[in-house]
């Protein structure tokens, strides 16, 4: 169906290009520069913050982090951490909480709340404000990292008091 869908919608645009006497090639040609003009600006940031994050792994200062706090809830603690710099991080520490305390136990409810309530704030503002060459990002940073820790205070009381 989706195939169908996608065939009606490129016939639709070549007839709309006739109707309208739009060279459609020209066009398409046109669009895939400019595409292209995109995923080279986009690239430098996307390496800078996969750069950035390699680092942070490789640096073991979550687990450097992780082994001096001795709490119940440390794997979530860093969890908060990452996740506004990393979705991936998040998902990865997410999961490993399943496997270490099971599928239904509080922490990894918790954990799923966390990953799914707050996002990656430092992501998002460094590479589409960067595409778009907005320069001055203090106030979105701040909205975003702010929302990340009413998420993440909301997610600990909902799950404490309701599970």
């Amino acid at each position: 169906m989706s195939n169908l869908f996608l065939f009606i919608f490129i016939f639709a645009i070549i007839v709309t290009g006739i109707v309208k006497k739009v060279n459609c090639y020209e066009s398409f040609i046109q669009g895939v520069k400019d595409g292209m003009k995109n995923v080279v600006n986009m690239f430098s940031f996307v390496l800078a913050f996969v750069i950035a994050i390699n680092l942070l792994n490789s640096s073991h200062l979550l687990e450097y982090i992780s082994s001096k706090l001795n709490f119940k809830y440390c794997d979530l603690l860093i969890q908060a951490i990452v996740r506004p710099f990393s979705s991936s991080s998040s998902l990865s520490i997410m999961l490993k909480n399943y496997e270490k305390y099971g599928v239904d136990s509080k922490i990894s409810l918790l954990s799923t709340f966390i990953h799914t309530v707050s996002d990656s704030t430092f992501y998002m503002i460094s590479f589409y404000f960067g595409c778009i060459g907005i320069k001055n990002t203090g106030k979105a940073l701040v909205c975003g990292l702010v929302t990340n820790i009413i998420g993440i205070v909301l997610s600990f009381l909902v799950v404490m008091i309701f599970f």
